[in-house]
């Protein structure tokens, strides 16, 4: 299934505010659309949804012209989660989650055992399940939040566009909404797009960013190859900025996984991490010093890190050997070639040695890796 926007141009009288946007979105992966207010996020998400309809050009789903289709019909294929809030004073959570059933019930609304299934089996999809016989109004802005996102996955749409999911949440809901719409997209092989605000954020659990600026689309692509110093200081009118900085670090966990070794260092395995990371496959990395920025992130998420210890080196290249021995594929993450990571050049001699598939990375396409893995790890563990 694909979603494609087509040439559109969108106008508010005789504004145009949206120019020749052309997009495609694959299921089961998570979109981030960002950029500055007035850049036309939330109009080009409304769009989408056929709740503004273009001056030209057009949206399809599976080849359909959405606009050409009934809103019960589209109300099947796609759901949309507005910033704006219900008035649901008297509703329990399980009653607002079975609005979303509306496609599908008779005139009267009445649930079938069917319908009753999937509102429950949506709250437990956003982890709220708990929450179903409380009133909306007495929830936290977090579980708020959850709920409607519920309400929209009962729709069982094939689409859900989130209009800023995470704007005035903390730090904790907005890592766990991020996660659960990272995980509904991979489960129910969905397409999730989401307006954010938090380039960070976006950069963790997006798999396609796309940026935009007064109405237009200035980049698309992984994050790790479209959110760069140059893009971000046009975008943001921003003259000095810097990507990559010290700030608190938020960093998706995995499960170490010993047949993907990353050999890294000096920052060139982040991207790599973060790719993994994304699709929920783990790896060792090594061999790393403890401030070494690839170590700080790797660690971070729960990865098994090898670390370098100047006072024992031997027993590092002896942990790093045992974890070559059972594995499928080594990455050459591309880290430099000067004597500080002179050990990492003696991991992949061996690793060449010992007849292991080794990837070097650098100055290739991170998809690229992504499909060897899935193809060596991924489809063999299926």
């Amino acid at each position: 299934m694909k979603l494609k926007v087509f040439s559109i141009d969108v106008a508010y009288g005789r504004k145009i505010v949206l120019k020749n946007i052309d997009l495609e979105f694959e299921e089961g992966t998570l979109t981030g659309i960002v950029g500055p207010n007035g850049s036309g996020k939330s109009t080009l998400l409304k769009t989408i949804a056929a709740l503004i309809r273009p001056i030209r050009g057009t949206v399809y789903i599976d080849f359909k012209d959405i606009y050409k289709m009934s809103r019960k019909e589209l109300a099947r294929k796609l759901s949309i989660v507005l910033t704006e809030r219900p008035e649901a004073e008297l509703m329990t959570v399980r009653d607002l989650v079975a609005l979303g059933r509306h496609p599908y019930t008779g005139i009267f609304g009445r649930l079938s055992e069917r319908d009753e299934k999937i509102v429950e089996e949506c709250l437990k999809l956003v982890n709220a399940l708990h929450l179903k016989d409380r009133y909306f109004t007495e929830l936290s802005d977090g579980e708020r939040q959850k709920v409607l996102i519920a309400r929209a996955l009962a729709q069982e749409p094939e689409v859900l566009i989130l209009d800023e999911p995470t704007t005035f949440l903390d730090i904790k809901h907005r890592m766990e909404i991020m996660s659960i719409l990272r995980d509904i997209a991979r489960r129910k092989n969905m397409i999730i797009i989401a307006s954010l605000h938090e380039l960070d954020i976006a950069a963790r659990f997006c798999d396609q960013i796309v940026i935009m600026r007064d109405g237009r689309i200035v980049a698309r692509g992984p994050p790790e190859e479209v959110l760069n110093e140059d893009t971000l200081r046009y975008v943001y009118s921003l003259d000095n900025v810097g990507v990559w900085g010290r700030g608190p670090m938020l960093e998706i966990k995995i499960r170490p996984d010993p047949r993907l070794l990353i050999v890294a260092g000096g920052g060139t395995g982040i991207p790599i991490y973060r790719t993994l990371a994304r699709l929920g496959i783990g790896f060792y990395t090594g061999v790393l010093y403890s401030f070494d920025i690839d170590h700080i992130t790797a660690s971070t998420m729960n990865a098994g890190v090898i670390t370098y210890d100047p006072e024992n080196i031997d027993k590092c290249l002896e942990a790093a050997l045992s974890i070559l021995d059972r594995a499928i594929i080594v990455v050459d993450s591309g880290f430099p070639r000067d004597g500080t990571y002179r050990h990492n050049l003696k991991i992949i001699e061996q690793a060449r040695e010992m007849r292991k598939q080794v990837i070097n990375i650098h100055n290739r396409p991170l998809r690229d890796l992504v499909e060897i893995i899935k193809d060596k790890l991924l489809n063999r563990a299926q």
